[in-house]
This record gives C-alpha cells, sequence and structure tokens, in this order.
C-alpha cells in the first residue's frame, strides 16, 4: 500500500463519526432464510411504469485507464433514493478492491483458510491491488468516513466503509455525492485486474450498499446491507442509471456494459469513450490493444427482459437488447463484448476470461 494512502488512512480513522441510527445487517444476512413480502422492493413491475426498474442509485463516472501502470483514475458523482420513512444521516459504501490490497483482507484471509479460488493463481508480490479515496463531499463539504466490518472481519479489512453526511437525507428525499478515487488494478483475480495489455476493470467504483426496508430479504426494519468482500459471495446492489466516461489510449478497443454515445472524442490522453445504460445494477468495462472489434447480429428470444436482473458486474456481458455488437478478437485468451446500439432490455450473456486469469 502507498506511503499516501497510509496517510490518509491514519487522517480518517482519527475522525469521530457520529452513530448511525439504521444499524448495518450483519454476516447472517448474506444468505437470505425468509421469503421476501410481495410488496418487497414495490411490489412486481406492472410493465406500464416509466422506467424498467426503480431507480435507487444512479452514477455519473469518469475513469483515465493508464495501461501501463494498470491504474485509474476516477470520478464519480452518486444520486441516490431514500426509500425509507426514516431520515438517514450515514452511507455505506464498498470498496471492493481494497480485497486485493494484501494477505489481510477478508477476502484473502479466507482464501488463506480454504484454498485457492477458482484459478489457483496467486498474487504476488508487486501484484496487489487497491482504491484510494481522494475526496469524499456533499455539496462542497469535506465528508468524515470511515472503515467498518459488519462481519466480524479482521481489521486490516477495507472493503466497507460509512461516510457521515454534512445534510441527512429526508424520507423520500436524495442525496448527491462527489467522490474522486485512484484504483491500482490488481493481476487479474476474481474478475478484475489486468494480464499484460488486458485490463478487466470490475467493481472499480466506490458502490453504495443497499438500504433494506421491512419485509425485503428477512429485514424486520430498516437496516443497510453492505458486507464485506468475502472470497465466496457475490454481488448486491440497487438498480440505477449508467452515465460512464472512460479515457484510453488510441490504439486500445473498449468493452463496456452500456450503448457507447456516439464515436470516441480526442483527448489530450487518448480517446474518450462515453456509454450509457440504464436499469443495470453494475457497470464494468474491458481494454486491450489486441482487440479487434467486429460487427455481429444478436437475437434476443421472447422474454428477454426476464433477465435484465442479471448482473452486469463481468465487461463481456450483453446488458442491452443489441442490434449490433462488436466482439473482440483476442491473441492469447479472453474475451469481452461492447454494447455500441440497443433498447432497454437487458440478457444476462457471459463470456468467459479463463485463459486470462
Amino acid at each position: 500500500m502507498p506511503l499516501a494512502f497510509e496517510l490518509l488512512l491514519l487522517t480518517v480513522v482519527a475522525v469521530a463519526p457520529r452513530p448511525n441510527a439504521v444499524p448495518l445487517a450483519d454476516a447472517s444476512a448474506g444468505a437470505v432464510r425468509v421469503p421476501s413480502k410481495p410488496s418487497a422492493w414495490g411490489g412486481p413491475r406492472t410493465g406500464r411504469e416509466p422506467t424498467l426498474s426503480d431507480r435507487v442509485a444512479n452514477y455519473r463516472l469518469e475513469a483515465v485507464l493508464d495501461p501501463v501502470a494498470h491504474t485509474i483514475t476516477g470520478k464519480e458523482q452518486l444520486t441516490w433514493r431514500n426509500r425509507s420513512d426514516l431520515q438517514i444521516a450515514s452511507l455505506y459504501f464498498h470498496l471492493y478492491l481494497n480485497a486485493f490490497e494484501g494477505p489481510g483482507s477478508t477476502f484473502m484471509t479466507e482464501k488463506a483458510q480454504y484454498g485457492a479460488f477458482r484459478s489457483g493463481v496467486s498474487t504476488k508480490k508487486g501484484e496487489w491491488g487497491w482504491i484510494e479515496l481522494r475526496k469524499v463531499q456533499q455539496r462542497g463539504i469535506d465528508l468524515p468516513w470511515v472503515f467498518v466490518h459488519p462481519d466480524g472481519g479482521p481489521q486490516t479489512d477495507h472493503t466497507v466503509i460509512r461516510v457521515d453526511l454534512a445534510e441527512p437525507v429526508a424520507p423520500g428525499g436524495t442525496a448527491v455525492v462527489d467522490i474522486e478515487f485512484f484504483d491500482q488494478l490488481p493481476r487479474v483475480v476474481a474478475r478484475s485486474g489486468y494480464f499484460h495489455t488486458f485490463h478487466l476493470v470490475g467493481q472499480w467504483f466506490p458502490k453504495i450498499g443497499v438500504l433494506e426496508l421491512a419485509g425485503e430479504r428477512g429485514a424486520t426494519a430498516p437496516r443497510w446491507n453492505c458486507h464485506e468482500y468475502h472470497l465466496n459471495s457475490e454481488f448486491y446492489a440497487d438498480f440505477g442509471s449508467y452515465d460512464v466516461s472512460i479515457v484510453a489510449p488510441r490504439e486500445y478497443v473498449v468493452g463496456a456494459v452500456g450503448e457507447e454515445q456516439g464515436a470516441p472524442r480526442e483527448v489530450p490522453f487518448g480517446l474518450e469513450h462515453r456509454f450509457k445504460q440504464d436499469d443495470v445494477h453494475d457497470f464494468a468495462f474491458a481494454a486491450d490493444s489486441r482487440f479487434r472489434a467486429r460487427p455481429v447480429s444478436v437475437g434476443i428470444p421472447a422474454g428477454g427482459a426476464d433477465h435484465a436482473r442479471g448482473d452486469a458486474r463481468v465487461a463481456g456481458l450483453l446488458l442491452a437488447h443489441a442490434r449490433s455488437v462488436p466482439v473482440p478478437d483476442v491473441d492469447g485468451g479472453g474475451a469481452a463484448l461492447q454494447c455500441h446500439r440497443g433498447r432497454r432490455h437487458g440478457v444476462r450473456d457471459l463470456l468467459h476470461l479463463g485463459r486470462i486469469q
């Protein structure tokens, strides 16, 4: 971990945030044991709503990829809606990349305990990855934040934080949080990282947890569900809209969730690609100088909209009803899809990156 991050960590921990009235779910909430009520998350969608999903967490993201240093310099503007009837004074976020900052994370301690994860590839010195928070603000006011451990994991785990707001969010109201961050990508592990020129950028931005209401996944009252990043677990988030700008070198082909908004734009550091996608719960992208894009036609069977609840966490997911997508031709393993044009529903097609990991 860089010295700069260690100093930042010491500064943040010294802050004493005020207690949050809404509890944080512990490890027992990771597995559903009680069926959710029919009214959970607003009840079944009828198809007559103005949006496909109940958009709770909307993200505007900016990423500049340095493929030599394998880093991302990022900005985020999160607009989050309070679905509860309580005033919310604090928000919880995942910092997933910190699972790969060293052997002391929850992920790595569980890997040491239970053995190899999927490929069996170990992370060596110089291959660790992490995320640094450089600024967290609400209406221009710096916000205090602190690492928390909802599942009782080691104190050396830094995958969940609590942010105390300058202005609490009223019932039904929204909060806008501006964040600046920096990612050091790890060598590819657990669906994120680099391998030579290949970059799979997943779980890369500060991501808000889920405020569950009574009747949702066994909750009896409002609670935050924001677990540490475990070895064997999946990702859980509210649906929303994503508007993402990605800057990569000119020779790099970028594949991402969503619909690309026209041709890439020339900027000082390369080409800026902009993608937008509504009604998904994550955003990932892949970039490689060896990718070659070629158009293909994709047919969507009737009922494809039922798959819109699928994951967006892997660059290579086709998240639009695509009329045309370029499929990268990769020399040496791995593949990803780039959605250029699409309708608003999603499907759940995964292309595996097996030979990369």
